[in-house]
């Protein structure tokens, strides 16, 4: 047994106070207990005692030092000005359709597998369906498969319907709405520069997130609508090839163009299988022709003259969509060749493996080629590479020989993103768990010596740990993480000790989807932990006095010369506070 223990790390919490556990029974802490009694006594979020006295322990024994900590009149370690923000990018109304399409059908099966009470056995496919929104917030080309096996026919008819109506934005809207993201990117980074500075200048180690969403701040992110009538002027692509500023780039992102992908879908062995599950939403039977209604329903004809006939009747203008209850306002019909629907039962699958394997796979999952480049040479942009394009612009607009690295989960989304920069003459490497240790350790030789590789795309789980990546000085995180620990680590490859540069890290995400629950949820992780890890916690248990003390163990009182003791006012006489093993005097049932 070890007579001296120190247990040192860069980041003791990822997730919650729980993590602490280990630290305390490797320090042989006193009055540690068991994992249960551990988070009883000092892990409770909601008990503000439970923190308190878990911020008196951690007192004990516990030192925390960062870059910005004084010692001797000067920081310990003197890094250039770092700042960071967040960009809430904006679907496209095809982008719109298809992720709420796919939202509903996966709400669809989870609130069935909770009438079933089954919730609990399909809880890691929950997980991946959820892995799947994620995925379809950064692209819509990475959901191929899912799309193709989830979609039924009446949802490949609403997004045809929504292809229609888009019309295809050609050259100067969609060169315009590139510069009013420049622009719009500008404002945020000056911000996040200036909070900086503020931070610097007072000492202030709190850490700060520009998110650009905040109802009470003057300075977030100005209406896309507004930026697009100050950007009409549009530099054509022989300007942007000679960097000239306020360019639009080359021709990524100038056309949004879905419908050689949705005909795709409807061609082939998928789109007979879409066909079979194709049901009337009136009267569940066969198709013999179909109807879909403006609430995005399909109707047989039978069922659709009798919903008009009904209409009719009760003297209505419109008719009732059985099939949710809402009045439709048009309805259209499809045209499907002689083509007959056969009614089949809900889709079953095959048990999915374990989830941290299936999760692993589908991050690793590659996107086939046709479908990558099935509208052309280019590759179809999205919200969040259309928004990087601009971030890109900016950066090497400011200088031009700055380095970037490119953070993602998804292995596809490295694919993307490569197409994207060959389109717009901007080089690359490559930095993922499916290379060797050899081709890594080239490609990081590659980018460091290469004036003309300018981009690393890597992905968050090789490449956010154990880097020195110090000769880049700029970081895009495309898909938000469970925590904003793992995304920190990531920058940190950039924002460490042999960094000469300024550093700016931007995150990228989709308003009103998963990214704004995963930032949320961020956000509640980092208020539990701040409230034992911030600097002034330690400070805080310091300062209380021996009657705050006194209350940690249970209700004070005062006797009659007003001195302070314990009041034994309810059933657990310890005050709240138990422990399990014998030395410590409780047993475990307690």
């Amino acid at each position: 047994m070890a007579r001296h223990k120190w247990a040192l790390s860069g980041t003791p919490i990822l997730n919650s106070l729980d993590e602490l556990y280990s630290y305390f029974k490797f320090l042989g802490v006193p009055y540690t207990g068991s994992f249960k009694l551990f988070k009883r006594n000092y892990a409770d979020p909601k008990e503000p005692e439970s923190i308190e006295r878990l911020l008196i322990r951690l007192s004990q024994f516990m030192i925390r030092r960062d870059h910005s900590n004084i010692m001797m009149n000067a920081p310990i370690l003197k890094l250039p000005r770092a700042s960071q923000m967040t960009h809430w990018c904006e679907f496209n109304s095809v982008e719109r359709g298809i992720y709420e399409i796919v939202r509903q059908r996966f709400a669809k099966r989870i609130n069935l597998a909770s009438r079933e009470n089954e919730l609990e056995k399909s809880y890691n496919n929950a997980l991946v369906m959820l892995l799947r929104l994620r995925q379809l917030t950064a692209h819509i080309l990475m959901l191929q498969s899912v799309v193709q096996d989830l979609l039924e026919q009446e949802d490949i008819e609403k997004i045809r319907e929504i292809v229609q109506m888009e019309a295809t934005s050609q050259g100067t809207r969609k060169a315009r709405t590139i510069l009013a993201i420049r622009k719009q990117l500008d404002h945020l980074e000056a911000e996040a520069k200036k909070q900086s500075a503020n931070k610097a200048t007072n000492r202030s180690k709190k850490s700060h997130r520009l998110t650009g969403r905040n109802d009470d701040d003057d300075s977030g992110e100005r209406d896309i609508e507004e930026l697009l009538d100050d950007s009409q002027e549009i530099v054509d692509d022989n300007q942007a090839a000679a960097g000239r500023p306020a360019s639009s780039g080359r021709s990524f992102g100038k056309n949004f163009d879905f419908r050689p992908y949705l005909n795709s879908l409807t061609t082939g062995e998928n789109w007979d299988k879409v066909k079979k599950k194709a049901v009337c939403a009136d009267c569940a039977g066969r198709l013999r022709g179909a109807w879909l209604t403006s609430c995005g329903h399909m109707l047989c004809t039978d069922c659709y003259d009798a919903a008009q006939l009904e209409a009719a009747e009760e003297d209505h203008e419109k008719a009732k969509c059985k099939g949710c209850g809402s009045i439709f306002t048009h309805a259209n019909e499809i045209q499907e060749n002689g083509d007959e629907f056969v009614s089949a039962g809900p889709a079953t699958r095959a048990k999915r493996q374990q989830h941290s394997k299936e999760v692993l796979r589908i991050e690793q999952q590659d996107i086939a080629e046709d479908w990558l480049t099935w509208g052309g040479e280019g590759v179809l942009p999205s919200a969040k590479t259309i928004a990087l394009k601009a971030q890109l612009l900016n950066w090497f607009n400011e200088n031009p020989n700055v380095k970037v690295i490119i953070y993602t989960q998804f292995l596809a989304m490295i694919r993307i993103i490569r197409k994207m920069c060959t389109e717009e003459h901007w080089g690359t490497e490559e930095y993922h768990g499916k290379m060797s240790h050899e081709a890594r350790d080239k490609a990081i030789q590659h980018f460091a010596n290469d004036a003309g590789v300018q981009v690393l795309l890597a992905s968050l789980r090789c490449g956010g740990l154990g880097l020195n990546l110090t000769m880049a000085s700029r970081v895009v995180i495309l898909d938000p993480w469970w925590n904003s620990a793992s995304e920190q680590q990531a920058f940190c490859r950039v924002f460490r000790f042999g960094q000469t540069e300024t550093t700016c890290l931007t995150r990228f995400c989709v308003k009103n989807t998963v990214d704004e629950r995963l930032i949320q949820m961020q956000e509640r992780k980092e208020k539990e932990i701040d409230s034992v890890m911030k600097d002034d916690a330690g400070a805080k248990a310091r300062k209380m006095g021996i009657r705050d003390l006194m209350r940690l163990f249970g209700s004070v009182g005062d006797d009659e010369e007003g001195r302070p003791f314990i009041l034994a006012d309810n059933g657990d006489a310890r005050g709240g506070f138990v422990a399990d093993d014998d030395h410590e005097g409780y047993a475990d049932e307690l």
